[in-house]
């Protein structure tokens, strides 16, 4: 696999997570969390979207201004979701890049510091979970939530209440979320 995309970011990766030397490196975000319980990697899927074409021209956004949110072309499907162990104080995350089908993680052995990264092509966002369990040899418990906005899912919205100014259509491609149990009465 030498010399392929993979390969290379594979190469990258490493070098990114292992390197104390690096002050900053561009597109990543370090997100802390304090819980009484222990640690966990936040959860997260990042959509891009069309800037809304009502907004050509170089106009300034305004916070009365109704548009709408959609994707096309490149940002169709588009996202980057953060995946989480199930478990806390567990050194492993995961990333998906869904247009590419590509599941990233970052792990260690035997919980050790996360100084390797294993990449796998062609993951559905379906087998996410089935992939990270098979993969790396235990129940991931994967906590993930895979959004993306698709071209024709949004469409103008009626502008009857000026407080209903934004439309925005998004699709669940897969969610390993638990589900939230109903309040006691």
């Amino acid at each position: 696999m030498a010399g392929s995309p993979a390969s290379d970011l594979h190469g990258i990766m490493r070098n990114v997570v292992t390197d104390p030397e690096l002050s900053t490196v561009g597109g990543f975000v370090t997100v802390l969390s304090n819980r009484d319980i222990g640690f966990r990697y936040s959860v997260y899927s990042d959509v891009l979207l069309d800037w809304p074409r009502e907004l050509v021209g170089g106009r300034d956004l305004q916070l009365s201004d109704k548009f709408d949110f959609g994707a096309s072309g490149e940002n169709d499907r588009f996202s980057i979701s953060q995946i989480s162990p199930g478990y806390y104080d567990m050194n492993m995350v995961a990333f998906y890049l869904l247009k590419g089908r590509l599941l990233i993680v970052f792990h260690g052995v035997n919980n050790g510091p996360a100084n390797k990264c294993s990449v796998f092509p062609g993951v559905e966002p379906s087998e996410i979970a089935s992939t990270l369990n098979e993969k790396l040899g235990f129940d991931f418990a994967a906590l993930c939530r895979v959004m993306s906005s698709r071209e024709g899912y949004s469409s103008p919205v009626q502008r009857t209440n000026p407080e209903h100014g934004i439309a925005m259509s998004l699709y669940c491609e897969a969610n390993t979320m638990p589900k939230v149990k109903p309040a006691a009465s």
